[in-house]
């Protein structure tokens, strides 16, 4: 199962743009299949996800690991979700 199909704001909203609604978020779109928000990719509501994508930026190989700011820092210009601080 995908997380973005156990998660209920991204089941609705891709629901609601496919729809043409114009109640959805404008900042919301649909890229390639993903839903994005404001030109990010939108994490479902599903801690392992999130968790596997923080780890992949905290242990980078190549920089070593980075703290809580930097970790977040890293992953902000790509990945997007409700309160991601």
């Amino acid at each position: 199962m995908k997380a973005a199909d156990s998660d209920q704001t991204s089941l609705s909203t891709v629901k609601a743009l496919l729809k043409g609604d114009g109640k959805v978020d404008t900042n919301f779109s649909i890229e390639n299949d993903f839903l994005q928000y404001k030109n990010w990719w939108y994490s479902p509501k599903d801690e392992g996800l999130r968790r596997t994508i923080i780890e992949a930026e905290h242990d980078s190989k190549i920089a070593g690991h980075f703290g809580t700011y930097r970790t977040i820092s890293r992953v902000r210009p790509n990945i997007y979700w409700l309160k991601m601080d």
